[in-house]
């Protein structure tokens, strides 16, 4: 998987602002969108997002032949490796990293083992009105 992404000024919470940034640009490099999910990636652990360390990257997946990108856009080859997903409850970022950290947590006391980075996935829906779905995915 393939992300263009931007750095986040704010934690993640300028998200829909960035993914529109993202999308814009996209004509200007050649790509398309590979889905409609936006990613929030995060180079710590939610404690440590919590906590104001750590940086935060918005991401959108693509298509396309580009291999490098002018600052501030950044591109990011994701490689597969194992993941554990499970979908958050909250209605801010401080409570989905909230929840985040809860379930980290949890995986943890289940003997699982995971990389400091994690990101969560919003994904648009509309059902009659815009409703947004959120998970959280550790790589182990």
């Amino acid at each position: 998987m393939r992300w263009i992404c931007l750095p986040s000024e704010d934690r993640g919470q300028d998200w829909l602002v960035k993914s529109q940034e993202l999308d814009a640009r996209l004509p200007h490099e050649g790509m398309d969108l590979a889905e409609e999910t936006v990613y929030l990636l995060f180079s710590g652990t939610p404690s440590e997002m919590l906590e104001g360390n750590g940086r935060t990257l918005i991401a959108r997946s693509v298509i396309g032949p580009k291999k490098n990108l002018e600052r501030p856009f950044e591109l990011v080859d994701w490689k597969a490796a194992p993941v554990w997903r499970e979908r958050l409850q909250g209605e801010t970022l401080t409570e989905l990293l909230e929840d985040a950290e809860a379930k980290r947590f949890r995986g943890e006391k289940e003997g699982r083992a995971f990389a400091k980075p994690f990101s969560i996935c919003v994904r648009r829906r509309l059902v009659p009105g815009l409703k947004l779905e959120t998970e959280v995915i550790f790589h182990e």
